[in-house]
């Protein structure tokens, strides 16, 4: 059995408990599997103290969610938003009262976006099945109770 000292802990292991990387002349970490992870446990709590870093990582998760949900980019949701003065495009609040952000409505048939909705509008239409017959019975339900 081949064994190789570990830099961190100093500790003679065998082979296989480095792993490997064919960048070193023996094709074996410099690091035991164990101290390896705990350096890298280490790094991740330290840099999630930060929070420049963890603001960041939103950011990249935001974005990854609109690519594979809807195909744009944060850059794109930003200028829609930008696009319609920071508010829902129908009831033209500035922020959602669930303190989530605008949610990105498109039509569930072809896909294509239709723009920016506070939750409660968003939820509040797709009730109704974007149904434009539905939504103006509702207007007209209310119009008869309007004093």
């Amino acid at each position: 059995m081949q064994l190789k000292q570990c830099r961190s802990c100093g500790v003679e292991k065998p082979v296989t408990d480095f792993s490997k990387n064919k960048n070193t002349k023996d094709g074996r970490s410099f690091y035991c599997k164990t101290c390896s992870n705990k350096k890298a446990r280490d790094r991740y709590s330290e840099k999630r103290l930060d929070p420049e870093w963890y603001r960041l990582e939103q950011e990249k998760e935001r974005d990854r969610h609109l690519r594979r949900t809807f195909g744009i980019n944060s850059e794109q949701y930003n200028q829609m938003l930008e696009t319609q003065e920071g508010k829902c495009a129908i009831c033209l609040t500035t922020e959602c009262k669930s303190g989530y952000a605008f949610a990105v409505d498109h039509c569930h048939t072809t896909g294509a976006i239709r723009g920016l909705l506070c939750r409660d509008c968003n939820t509040s239409i797709g009730k109704l099945n974007d149904d434009i017959e539905t939504l103006q019975r509702a207007i007209e339900y209310l119009r008869s109770f309007k004093k």
